[in-house]
């Protein structure tokens, strides 16, 4: 099983469960928003595909850790509903067959935006976490 690739890779974890995870994208964060750093967020969209034939509980699929760096500094959790347009959410059940996207925010400064990871762990903890690395666009 492939468990690391780019931004933009699908992962497909032994349980048939994928995951695809597009390049984050910077945008600037409101006034009202928390998280931000130098003034923005990086916005990414978690992507994921039930082909197995069980539904799979993926609420814990919601919550991947975020890098940046060589050191791989832990990027923090933000959110800001009017630059990520009232989105967000988290995910649920998703039956055999089904596509859920979620969409979550991290603050990085600008010098990390160049080597960024992301860890997403599968619904069911017994595969070994997809990775994704990259750039911020």
């Amino acid at each position: 099983m492939k468990t690391s690739g780019a931004f933009g890779d699908t992962i497909t974890f032994p349980s048939a469960i994928a995951v695809r995870v597009p390049p984050g994208k910077a945008v600037p964060a409101s006034q009202t928003g928390m998280g931000a750093v130098e003034g923005k967020i990086v916005v990414f969209e978690v992507v994921v595909t039930n082909g197995g034939t069980e539904p799979i509980n993926a609420v814990g699929m919601g919550t991947p850790k975020v890098s940046y760096g060589a050191q791989g500094i832990q990027a923090q959790y933000a959110f800001d509903s009017q630059a990520l347009g009232g989105t967000g959410g988290s995910f649920s059940t998703i039956l055999p067959g089904e596509t859920q996207t979620v969409t979550m925010a991290y603050g990085i400064p600008a010098a990390g935006f160049g080597d960024v990871r992301m860890e997403v762990h599968s619904a069911n903890y017994s595969d070994p976490p997809a990775i994704f690395k990259g750039a911020v666009q």
